[in-house]
């Protein structure tokens, strides 16, 4: 990468602009993050604002949210429409930045270099710095000191040898970098609106499809919050597609969204990593939201940051946090289910035996996934102290779309 300054750089128009900025228009990836790209607003000190407006303003800004939030998402979007746009032949390159493909050693040059040349680029380090706007994402994965001395520099810099930047980090892990950045525009993703949720299912499905999913989402409130997430949504959206309407249940979508969080993991370790996650919920359940859970994961052989890493739970501290709280319930009742061999009777002795302060929330999300719901309501019923109360819990609380 040039570090022409602005006194010697020719300001000629990069040969191969044209065919860079075609190839990011054709890529899937940002093609699909365009056209997914939901109706974002962020927080700032200021108040709340449009994220797309606010990037497409911004010459210094930090993008945070929780995992699935839409920070790659909206990155990606916006980099579309940069490579789309009719501008200036010299006008800057939109540049895409995955920091957590960053190797040892990596300055800022050579990462740009990398996502030039990925998309066709000839040449690549022969463009300066000042010609490209730069988003760069997964702030939260560098752990090098010396890419993140060089962000640093690249996001104080001023005058015309200084590019626009966009770095997105993870909310949980923004305390961990914000004395590099001290001082420097924020703006924080807030859930979606409900407005922008009802409009996605619109857009996405049939009138009828999504008149049904409004109501379902209307009479459980749980689904209702975590479809105000992107990728929540997006898991609401896979089982509407996928099942027949009586077949849509809470169990369905929060399993669909575990899956989401998942897809970066081999195949072959899912099945590890969700047996850790249940270990993990059960082991919090009484004990607050956050817990202490890395030799627990060891034992599985999926360490705390692999788990991190999958979006499932954050860090905080030594502790960890689901980033749902309903996706714990979700993964404790299927650690329920295996450790009971799905019988119901056996299921029922083990929901007993938790914390009543949390243990109803497990106890609905169990009779979602149970493949006898009808069998654990009777295995309930046989309990004289507490076994009327579960089991009318059960079938009187909405996670079904059909009330009936």
């Amino acid at each position: 990468m040039s570090q022409h300054t602005p006194e010697t750089e020719t300001l000629e128009p990069w040969a191969g602009a044209p065919a860079y900025r075609q190839a990011i228009a054709e890529d899937s990836a940002f093609a699909g993050a365009a056209a997914a790209c939901l109706p974002l607003t962020g927080r700032t000190p200021e108040g709340v604002r449009d994220v797309r407006p606010t990037l497409a303003t911004a010459r210094r800004l930090v993008l945070t949210g929780s995992p699935g939030a839409g920070k790659s998402t909206v990155l990606r979007a916006r980099v579309a429409e940069l490579a789309r746009a009719a501008g200036a032949p010299d006008a800057a390159l939109p540049v895409y930045v995955d920091l957590a493909l960053a190797r040892s050693g990596d300055g800022i040059e050579e990462l740009v270099a990398r996502a030039l040349a990925a998309h066709g680029a000839a040449e690549p380090d022969s463009v300066p710095l000042h010609r490209v706007h730069l988003f760069m994402d997964n702030l939260d994965r560098v752990t090098d000191v010396y890419l993140l001395e060089g962000l640093e520099l690249l996001m104080r810099a001023g005058g015309r040898s200084a590019p626009t930047v966009v770095l997105a980090c993870r909310s949980s892990d923004w305390p961990l970098y914000h004395t590099w950045f001290d001082g420097l525009p924020v703006i924080e993703l807030e859930p979606l609106a409900r407005e922008a949720v009802s409009a996605r299912l619109g857009e996405a499905l049939s009138p009828d499809a999504a008149a049904a999913a409004r109501r379902w989402l209307a009479r459980d409130p749980v689904l209702g919050d975590v479809a105000r997430h992107p990728i929540g949504l997006e898991a609401v959206l896979t089982v509407v597609r996928g099942d027949p309407m009586d077949a849509w249940r809470r169990g369905r979508v929060l399993d669909a969204l575990l899956s989401l969080h998942l897809e970066s993991v081999a195949a072959t370790d899912r099945p590890a990593h969700r047996a850790a996650l249940g270990d993990i919920a059960l082991a919090g359940l009484g004990r607050g939201a956050l817990f202490e859970a890395d030799t627990m994961a060891l034992g599985l052989a999926v360490t705390r940051d692999d788990m991190v890493r999958t979006g499932v739970v954050m860090a905080r501290g030594p502790a960890l946090e689901f980033v749902e709280p309903a996706l714990a319930h979700h993964c404790a009742a299927l650690a329920v289910l295996a450790r009971a061999a799905a019988s119901p009777e056996a299921v029922a002795r083990r929901l007993a035996d938790l914390p009543p302060e949390r243990g109803a929330e497990v106890l609905l999300a169990a009779y979602a996934l149970a493949p006898d719901p009808s069998g654990l309501v009777a295995a309930l019923l046989a309990d004289p102290a507490a076994g009327l109360d579960r089991a009318a819990l059960c079938l009187t609380t909405p996670i079904a779309a059909d009330p009936d």
